[in-house]
């Protein structure tokens, strides 16, 4: 039977590693970071899901603010790598094939 890839979309700012260690076990393709602003960058515990996971970890950055982002991250994880990051820009969404719903 062909598997589902599924994809996590959160602000990051609840993920711990008990939440990962949980998601290598839905087998999960990738959890996507939205990053807002450089306040929530503070909270996020980077080390419990960046590195030595199953899924690979992407940071969403709007584009316009990469750069000053991207100082943020840096500042606070040495984990985090511009591999990591994804940049999307407004108004430019072309997945016609994703279903949300809501996880709490």
């Amino acid at each position: 039977p062909r598997r589902m890839k599924v994809f996590i979309y959160s602000n990051g700012l609840k993920i711990d590693s008990y939440d990962a260690d949980n998601l290598e076990e839905m087998h999960i393709e990738a959890l996507n970071i939205g990053i807002h602003n450089k306040n929530q960058i503070r909270h996020i515990k980077f080390r419990d899901f960046i590195y030595g996971r199953t899924f690979s970890t992407r940071i969403m950055v709007q584009n316009t603010k990469y750069h000053e982002f991207f100082k943020s991250l840096k500042n606070q994880s040495l984990l985090v790598t511009e591999d990591h990051i994804k940049t999307w820009q407004m108004n430019d969404c072309n997945m016609p094939n994703e279903d949300w719903m809501v996880l709490q």
